[in-house]
């Protein structure tokens, strides 16, 4: 530490004047960032990406694969950030590789040069031709976890060497590539490194400032150190979360935000609303409804969500389906119920709007509760399992409350009936 000290003074003469130096043998101990606006006005040449700016050095603990790391980016005047959770376990020497390239600062200024609306954002060349690259470059690196590239999947670019191609590895620069769909064509090809749990809405939205303010490095710690950016929220990982409580106890439902967006937009909204915590004529509270049990006679679905709390309630308005088949009705699952058409005897789709449905069991395969390709999953219990085996008719749904949800606001895609 003490040499650091001496030679950052003797390289940096001012960086004595600066108010953190008295403090700096402290903040060296811990992880974090130093930077002054007084501290450098001489720039190395070789690090020409700093562009005559003011230099900001960073002190991070060595990677361990065991623990969770975070990439968060904040774009031009954007005031909501992109946060990225690193694969660190999966593709260690890659995001070593990112993670490097982040602490140095050779991302400071740089852009997303290139982009297609709804396909891929790309980002990271110094000269914004992507033939850019770093001093260094890591060799015979390639997709060992055989990771999917999905919507959020952020991926270093690969260069095939020798035309040997992803089999021995490519090359990695610092030029890397956000998913904003599924392209299953590159799996083979470039090297995932993380997942945007936040901040696509930032990314996605048109006329957006592609500057990188300012792309920082966190662990787990760190990131729950961070403020709330919304009041009521916490700071946002993963997927959103909300506490259903019952006239027999409270469940903890996670939102599967990541597969099914519009219908949690849809579902926050309401909660936020207070649509779940009374009837439509404010007599009373919604109600559990319409038990289905299975041959044994075991209880296997129960319906909620209607202000009416009958079959006919609703919002006021539709939402489309969003099924993946990525999720399953096991015990605990919710999805949305849909409309029912006596004529054909079939379900309706895009009728779901606020009724749904809770599983008290796994669903079995086989007819008639085939409802794969029908019905929109979009949360899971997660806490109060038990809560499930006791509800039955006429127990009452007492509030819906968004305990964890991201700073973007959750606007509502509504549709006419079909």
């Amino acid at each position: 530490m003490n040499v650091f000290l001496n030679n950052l003074g003797a390289r940096f003469p001012k960086v004595k004047e600066a108010p953190e130096y008295s403090g700096l043998d402290d903040s060296l101990k811990k992880p974090g960032v130093v930077a002054s606006d007084v501290v450098v006005r001489e720039i190395s040449p070789r690090i020409t990406y700093q562009r005559n700016r003011d230099l900001a050095f960073g002190i991070f603990e060595e990677l361990k694969p065991e623990k969770k790391y975070y990439a968060q980016i904040k774009l031009g005047n954007e005031q909501e950030p992109v946060l990225i959770e690193l694969f660190v376990k999966d593709q260690f020497r890659a995001v070593q590789h990112f993670v490097n390239l982040v602490l140095d600062g050779f991302y400071d200024g740089l852009d997303f040069f290139d982009s297609e609306e709804g396909d891929y954002l790309l980002g990271g060349c110094p000269i914004r031709t992507g033939t850019g690259a770093p001093s260094g470059i890591l060799p015979l690196v390639r997709n060992t976890a055989k990771l999917d590239h999905k919507r959020g999947t952020v991926s270093m670019v690969s260069r095939s060497i020798r035309q040997k191609g992803p089999m021995t590895g490519g090359q990695i620069g610092s030029i890397f590539m956000i998913c904003l769909k599924p392209h299953p064509e590159w799996n083979d090809e470039h090297v995932p490194i993380g997942q945007v749990t936040s901040g696509m809405e930032v990314l996605e939205k048109k006329g957006r400032s592609n500057i990188f303010r300012e792309i920082t490095i966190l662990n787990e710690d760190q990131l729950k150190g961070l403020p709330a950016s919304t009041p009521g929220a916490q700071p946002m990982v993963g997927n959103p979360e909300s506490t259903l409580k019952t006239s027999k106890g409270s469940l903890t439902v996670e939102l599967f935000e990541d597969i099914a967006r519009n219908t949690v937009a849809n579902f926050v909204e309401l909660a936020d609303q207070g649509f779940f915590n009374k009837t439509s004529k404010g007599d009373g509270k919604q109600k559990f409804f319409n038990l289905v049990k299975d041959a044994a006679g075991k209880p296997l679905l129960i319906v909620t969500g209607s202000p009416t709390n009958e079959g006919d309630g609703g919002p006021g308005h539709y939402i489309r389906d969003e099924i993946s088949p990525a999720k399953k009705f096991v015990k605990g699952a919710l999805f949305m119920l849909l409309e029912y058409d006596e004529q054909s005897k079939n379900v309706v789709p895009a009728t779901a709007g606020s009724q749904f449905v809770l599983c008290l069991q796994d669903l079995p395969p086989a007819p008639p509760y085939e409802f794969d390709r029908k019905y929109t999953i979009f949360g899971q219990v997660t806490g109060g399992l038990d809560v499930l085996d006791k509800l039955q008719d006429g127990d009452t749904l007492e509030s819906v409350e968004i305990t964890k949800k991201k700073s973007h606001p959750y606007k509502t895609d509504k549709i006419a009936k079909p």
